[in-house]
């Protein structure tokens, strides 16, 4: 509904003199619906768990057995991989820059190194207040872009992602059927209790019971 579009955003590489844009059509995308109530289960029991894979980031390289550090375009910015190094102290750092006009952060995947249906996913992450950047902790299938089955056979779900420091909540989503025309969404957001800060520069832990 063209009526209810509040804003379009154009980003442009080059000076704004040399560029034109010409938008012919708008195409509005529907916010994900909200998730609905689960069945009843019992809480997760992580004293019960196996622990089957792991990594606390020891040491001052990043275990190439179980990531592979992106680099390349991706979106509105680019995967660099000096933007993903250790501290030395068992921490992981994503670092977002600025080089030659263009923005940057460190991206890891664990794919092909580790593959994993159902069980519990959990991260210590801690996040700047700063504005622009888009931390985020998910699970990807391979057959995420399969329209189809609503999902069952493949979805992104993100455990979270923190892209609004200003509103202090984080998002929680599942997407599936592809990323183009048939994309289809769910998800929240979350807050700590009491409206504790989030991104206040401490660890929190966010994990996920995938049952």
């Amino acid at each position: 509904d063209p009526a209810n579009v509040r804003q379009v955003v154009v980003f442009l590489n080059g000076p704004k003199s040399e560029t034109k844009v010409r938008i012919e059509s708008l195409a509005a995308i529907p916010p994900p619906a909200q998730a609905g109530p689960l069945a009843e289960r019992k809480k997760f029991d992580i004293s019960k768990a196996k622990l089957v894979w792991s990594d606390e980031f020891d040491g001052d390289k990043i275990d190439r057995t179980k990531w592979s550090v992106q680099r390349g375009q991706r979106k509105g910015g680019f995967m660099r991989t000096e933007g993903a190094i250790l501290d030395g102290q068992g921490h992981l750092i994503l670092r977002c820059d600025i080089k030659d006009g263009q923005y940057g952060s460190g991206f890891l995947t664990s794919e092909g190194k580790f593959m994993k249906k159902f069980g519990y996913f959990e991260a210590r992450i801690k996040m700047k207040q700063h504005q622009g950047h888009w931390p985020a902790f998910w699970l990807c299938a391979n057959a995420v872009n399969k329209v189809g089955d609503e999902g069952r056979d493949g979805s992104e779900i993100d455990i979270m992602e923190g892209p609004f420091p200003q509103k202090n909540v984080v998002n929680h989503a599942i997407h599936w059927d592809g990323y183009g025309a048939d994309h289809a969404a769910a998800g929240t957001v979350g807050k700590l209790p009491n409206d504790a800060p989030i991104y206040d520069g401490e660890w929190h832990t966010y994990g996920l019971d995938w049952f």
